[in-house]
């Protein structure tokens, strides 16, 4: 026999299962179009000590890594499912929308509950409630790592080469999948099609185009890379097989690049995983340049949130906004 559940009983459940406090202020596009609220309110020099919302790190203190002015989530299945409310991709009149929450986010009780349609429809509303009264706490700021493939290093410039096929020669579109999509993609119960549930990645535009085809490195770290790589090749291939274009081809690097999303476009098919995409828009506020997947050293970074006065924007990032308040009101935020 299913057991049964106050209302208020179960209310406090969710505030204790899925509340995740978040300091990412809440930015969604107005009806209007207006981004003047985005440049009043957007606080650009708040630090934060502690872990927050789903898959946040805890924030760096020393060693070889990038200071961090935010919590930038990591985009798993969970956390993207919050960022969908959180810009309002997802309306409560929407049921199925509400029970897909409910599959992510919270298999076990869906399995326990979903067949009783009575004691269902009282979970589905203090869902509804939570998501009404929570979303603005979800987190909006996320980073995403991706591959990337190291050259030669020039001396006179300082600066390594990214490889041809790894550059990023303005780009503003990048479909990004959720970091965890293998480990997730189990049905919570028979019949759950994950491929026509919430998007397991996401076409992110940014508000102006982003260049990286190489970075400035101190000779001396770009040295030992280089070495580590060699001496790599060295103990692990044959010496008949050992060439330049096997060292390069080991010479793997990670790209973090962290964001702020704003709004969603349209939901497409995804050309990367089976399943859905959907296009959103936000602004890069920096990325990092590590030697190791792990991000443990790193190789460059670049913050463009520098400014530790609130709603004071710095100059990189200004513009941006702007481009996005005059794309929202000639009605091209997001690409057809």
């Amino acid at each position: 026999m299913i057991a049964k559940i106050s209302k208020i009983g179960l209310y406090i459940i969710f505030l204790t299962i899925f509340y995740i406090p978040s300091h990412n202020a809440y930015a969604s596009i107005e009806d209007d179009g207006s981004f003047d609220y985005i440049l009043e309110t957007y606080n650009d020099g708040e630090y934060f000590n502690q872990d927050q919302g789903p898959g946040a790190k805890r924030k760096v203190k020393g060693g070889d890594k990038a200071p961090d002015m935010y919590i930038y989530e990591t985009p798993t299945v969970k956390a993207l499912s919050h960022l969908f409310w959180a810009v309002n991709m997802y309306s409560v009149e929407d049921d199925e929308a509400i029970d897909e929450f409910m599959r992510i986010n919270e298999c076990e009780m869906y399995r326990n509950f979903s067949s009783d349609e009575l004691e269902w429809e009282k979970i589905r509303k203090a869902t509804g409630d939570f998501l009404v009264e929570n979303k603005g706490d979800f987190p909006t700021r996320f980073e995403f790592l991706l591959p990337l493939k190291l050259g030669d290093y020039n001396k006179e410039k300082g600066t390594i080469e990214i490889q041809e096929e790894y550059k990023i020669k303005n780009s503003r579109r990048f479909e990004l999948v959720a970091s965890d999509y293998r480990e997730a993609n189990v049905p919570c119960v028979k019949g759950h099609n994950i491929a026509v549930g919430y998007p397991r990645a996401i076409i992110l535009e940014f508000s102006r185009p982003f260049n990286l085809t190489s970075f400035p490195v101190e000779k001396e770290k770009a040295t030992k890379y280089i070495k580590s790589k060699l001496d790599l090749m060295k103990s692990k291939y044959d010496p008949l097989a050992h060439s330049k274009k096997l060292a390069l081809k080991l010479r793997n690097a990670y790209l973090l690049i962290k964001v702020k999303i704003f709004t969603y476009g349209k939901i497409l098919k995804s050309t990367t995983i089976e399943g859905r995409t959907v296009q959103m828009i936000g602004v890069l506020e920096g990325y990092e340049i590590y030697e190791d997947q792990g991000r443990e050293n790193l190789f460059y970074a670049q913050n463009y949130v520098t400014s530790r006065k609130r709603g004071k924007l710095n100059n990189r990032l200004k513009p941006q906004y702007e481009i996005l308040r005059k794309r929202a009101a000639e009605n091209g935020v997001l690409h057809p």
